[in-house]
């Protein structure tokens, strides 16, 4: 079963935002969640050499969050964040103890972008240039990597909605994380068969939730 959302997304892809509005139906539908903005475990400075992003430190404070989370009775997560590389994947699941990691990739037209990103930073010229270089920095990255499960168009105005299909796509995979479950829980190499599983179907359902 799928317990946790990684909503992976470059700056301005509306990571936070749709987190936000996932949280609002997870409530509604009943289930004992927490959502965690990894922006936010990993701000400090200054950072450390080879670690510009505190990603380390980040990986730390998931691990002590989810401990008091799941003593708390919290069962499901969504991560607001960024993950660049598919050896990173385990270290996520080790720190969430998760048993359903569902990566979903917000993509976000260029000029949408721009938008969000000028309205944030408005009063800074210097981090307004910073994020705008930064985004398409790391849309390159993220394009190169495909690591997802889901790709979803967040290029609108509509959180909610878009909140809507993130749920949707999370409901077909938990279905066939159902019908899986025997050999994906009893293999040491987990996340190798979800990838094996589920990834290669990537294109397909795209194409099927027409984002």
């Amino acid at each position: 079963m799928i317990d946790t959302v990684f909503l992976n997304g470059t700056v301005g892809a509306g990571k936070s935002t749709i987190a936000a509005a996932l949280s609002v139906l997870m409530t509604e539908s009943g289930r004992h969640h927490a959502v965690i903005d990894l922006d936010h475990i990993r701000r400090a400075w200054p950072t450390p050499e080879g670690d510009r992003f505190n990603h380390e430190l980040e990986l730390l404070n998931l691990r002590d969050l989810v401990v008091n989370y799941r003593n708390a009775g919290i069962e499901h997560f969504v991560l607001a964040g960024v993950v660049e590389q598919a050896t990173e994947v385990p270290r996520y699941e080790a720190a969430l103890k998760s048993r359903g990691l569902l990566l979903c990739r917000l993509d976000t037209d260029g000029a949408t972008l721009i938008r969000r990103l000028s309205l944030r930073h408005a009063d800074n010229p210097t981090e307004l240039a910073w994020h705008l270089r930064r985004a398409g920095e790391l849309a390159a990255v993220l394009q190169r990597a495909a690591i997802y499960h889901v790709v979803v168009d967040a290029s609108g105005d509509a959180p909610m909605a878009t909140a809507r299909e993130v749920m949707h796509c999370g409901s077909f995979y938990d279905q066939c994380w159902a019908t899986f479950a025997g050999k994906i829980w009893h293999e040491s190499e987990h996340h190798e068969i979800q990838r094996t599983l589920f990834l290669p179907r990537t294109s397909a359902m795209r194409a099927h939730f027409d984002v």
